[in-house]
């Protein structure tokens, strides 16, 4: 089922130019202010030795800045450019039916597409009241997978982490054709096992290892990362079944989704604080510790900030660029995005240049253009 072409618009050429460097210049600098809080000293920062300097590792408090930037997205409505406010009430009411139609839930539902069947008419129902609850089991799935892949930004580099987003492209194909009736065709199984072999060349010498106790830590943790995108890719397909049958705009679902995460793991963090958190100072789940490191530190606030801002600003131009240019635009701009944050990367000394990495990189660029056609 195509999700995407009955929303898509006639804009200007400056416009089309503007939403693809939003959402690229967007979803980059989250990436890489992700990493930069990462590499901030909190403790210990005067010692000459390195190996005793303590460093801000929260995934959990980055994770619920994520869903921040998603309850951001509710605000869209009251945004609006003087242009779009000028436009009557017809206008607005038939632009949302279209959206409503759109069922473009998250930025990665284009990877459900299938081409070659037909389009599913279902017959849709405003979402309303407890209905709104069902958004809270793709949040859940949500939670899990980020937190899991923001613990790998302690250990790979950020480049790596965008690149094995391609394993969601498999999961997300080999769920949709289980539980959502979608018949891939030969070209994409074909396609998907094109991007396999381009991620296990991505995770060849992704990181240094020595003996054996280190092979297995790198395996572990690309393991995580596969587990993580398992997860990601069913919070695609729950989304989908969703929106499938309820109508309800798109950014409406990440500010919804946002709200559901964020007060979700505001509940649990004082419970697992009691439990683990005070036992292990310094852990992930230490948020007293966190928040003053946070708080003290204007390098790690501002990172925080700009966070928090471009995943709000990712949503809204992920949202638009579908609209009006359909998901082979999104594609291209994901892939210039792990371009353009794997030479901020190589710039700033996190990564080194790796021939082999270029390799399954290409490989997967080909495989990803293969199965959207």
């Amino acid at each position: 089922m195509n999700t995407t072409s009955p929303a898509l618009r006639h804009i200007s050429p400056r416009s089309k130019v503007r939403l693809a460097l939003g959402l690229l210049g967007s979803s980059a600098a989250c990436t890489v202010c992700l990493k930069l809080q990462n590499q901030t000293c909190v403790d210990h920062c005067a010692d000459l030795d390195s190996a005793d300097r303590e460093y801000f590792q929260q995934p959990v408090l980055q994770t619920m800045a994520m869903f921040l930037g998603g309850i951001l997205c509710l605000l869209t409505p009251a945004i609006r450019s003087p242009t779009n406010r000028r436009r009557t009430q017809k206008q607005l009411i038939m632009e949302e039916a279209d959206l409503d139609g759109a069922n473009i839930a998250s930025e990665t539902s284009y990877m459900l597409q299938d081409a070659e069947s037909p389009p599913v008419q279902i017959s849709q129902r405003p979402m309303q009241g407890f209905g709104y609850l069902l958004l809270w089991l793709p949040t859940a799935l949500d939670i899990v997978s980020s937190t899991m892949m923001l613990v790998l930004f302690f250990y790979l580099p950020p480049s790596l982490i965008n690149m094995l987003h391609g394993l969601t492209v498999i999961f997300s194909g080999m769920l949709a054709a289980k539980f959502l009736d979608r018949h891939l065709s030969t070209r994409q199984y074909t396609s998907l096992a094109i991007i396999l072999l381009g991620v296990r060349r991505l995770t060849v010498n992704s990181t240094p290892t020595t003996g054996r106790s280190s092979t297995r830590i790198a395996l572990a943790r690309v393991a995580l990362a596969a587990v993580a995108q398992f997860l990601n890719a069913a919070q695609t397909v729950v989304e989908e079944s969703i929106l499938s049958r309820y109508s309800i705009r798109p950014a409406k679902v990440a500010g919804i989704e946002g709200v559901f995460g964020f007060c979700t793991m505001a509940a649990l963090l004082v419970p697992l604080y009691y439990l683990a958190g005070a036992c292990q100072h310094g852990g992930i789940l230490d948020t007293p510790l966190a928040i003053a490191q946070l708080t003290s530190s204007v390098r790690l606030s501002v990172a925080m900030a700009v966070c928090i801002l471009g995943q709000a600003l990712s949503y809204y131009y992920s949202l638009s660029l579908v609209k009006h240019l359909g998901a082979t635009s999104r594609i291209t701009i994901d892939l210039c995005k792990t371009v353009m944050v794997w030479s901020i990367s190589l710039g700033l000394g996190w990564e080194t240049f790796s021939y082999v990495r270029v390799l399954g990189f290409a490989v997967l660029v080909a495989g990803n253009l293969a199965y959207n056609g």
